[in-house]
């Protein structure tokens, strides 16, 4: 009984040092038979993502996609959900949105911080090795390469107007994410696999 006071500042004591660690950030993982997978962090912590949905205040946010290989993903970012509807429905995304000829032009390594919101194309977001990707930031954990894009503000209308986060107006954003490859019989791009995404801002 003599020690109960020592060990209660024991236990006092150890919550105290866990509560002042560092936030260990969680690194998205991939099911089965699947490529990639996508998630959220915003103010350097994970975001939880409940049926397809991330509540997020209106500041720059992280997409965090977590790669088997050195590989690609178009991604179609728009404030219309009808893509997004035709992932959640099961349907090809080429039959609503030709997957040729809709990718749109972007700078390497996410220097400007940005997406493009529209109905019509495609992001192609790629990372083929330290020279040559579209992410701000890439490391290798537990054999899977993590990629990071940070989004800070959004092209609009065909990329002629910057809209920061902090001054959207609009409720949130819709993605959808595929994986292709390259059919050489049909001589067009085929679906592996399809992700949807909504963000939904507080």
């Amino acid at each position: 009984m003599r020690n109960l006071p020592l060990l209660s500042l024991l236990s006092v004591m150890a919550v105290l040092y866990g509560c002042n660690q560092p936030q260990v950030r969680s690194i998205a993982q991939i099911k089965p038979g699947k490529y990639f997978s996508v998630t959220v962090e915003q103010d350097g912590r994970p975001v939880p993502i409940d049926d397809h949905t991330a509540y997020i205040h209106r500041r720059p946010f992280t997409l965090v996609f977590a790669m088997r290989n050195l590989d690609a993903v178009m991604v179609n970012a728009s404030f219309s959900p009808k893509l997004y509807v035709a992932a959640r429905d099961g349907k090809s995304l080429g039959s609503v949105l030709p997957l040729e000829g809709r990718g749109m032009a972007e700078d390497l390594f996410n220097v400007r911080r940005e997406i493009f919101i529209r109905d019509d194309g495609y992001h192609f977001w790629h990372y083929y090795g330290p020279k040559n990707h579209r992410f701000d930031s890439v490391e290798r954990v537990e054999n899977l390469w993590i990629c990071r894009r940070t989004i800070e503000r959004c092209l609009v209308g065909r990329g002629t107007r910057t809209v920061d986060l902090s001054k959207m107006s609009q409720r949130g954003i819709y993605l959808v994410f595929t994986k292709t490859a390259w059919d050489k019989t049909t001589k067009k791009r085929v679906e592996k696999q399809t992700e949807r995404l909504r963000i939904l801002f507080r």
